[in-house]
Order: C-alpha cells, then structure tokens, then sequence
C-alpha cells in the first residue's frame, strides 16, 4: 500500500532505507516536484539512499 495515497497499486516501490511503500505515480510526482525534502521518506522523513526503480 502507498504510503502518500493509501492505494494498493500494482506497481508498489520500496524505500530501501526504511521500508515504506510508494506507488509509482505518487513517486515521480515527489521526485519531479523539484523540492529538496522530495529525497526524504514522505511517511517518516528518513533519507531516500537511492530512488526505487520503475
């Protein structure tokens, strides 16, 4: 389940630092928002180490 738009999506991505789940749409809207806190967890802040792949 995405942790930004609570859907079970087909295409979940894993945060690798701490475990939550983004699906991919809510993800590339994240990252293509151009903020800086875009690299953070949306649900618990911590860092993204890598961006999930598609």
């Amino acid at each position: 389940r995405c942790a930004i738009c609570m859907e079970s999506a087909g295409a979940v991505r894993r945060i690798d630092n701490c475990g939550h789940r983004l699906c991919g749409q809510c993800l590339t809207s994240l990252l293509c928002s151009g903020l800086e806190r875009a690299f953070h967890c949306p649900y618990c802040r911590s860092w993204m180490l890598h961006v999930p792949e598609p």
